[in-house]
């Protein structure tokens, strides 16, 4: 997993950010298929 996802990651669920966790989820499943 890219650094700066990680670092998103740690940030969304430091301040519960559900949305935010769901969507980084997503864009890294879409990363990883490409």
């Amino acid at each position: 997993m890219p650094h700066w996802l990680i670092n998103q990651l740690k940030e969304a669920y430091r301040t519960r950010d559900l949305y935010k966790v769901r969507t980084l989820n997503a864009c890294w499943f879409y990363y990883q298929r490409l």
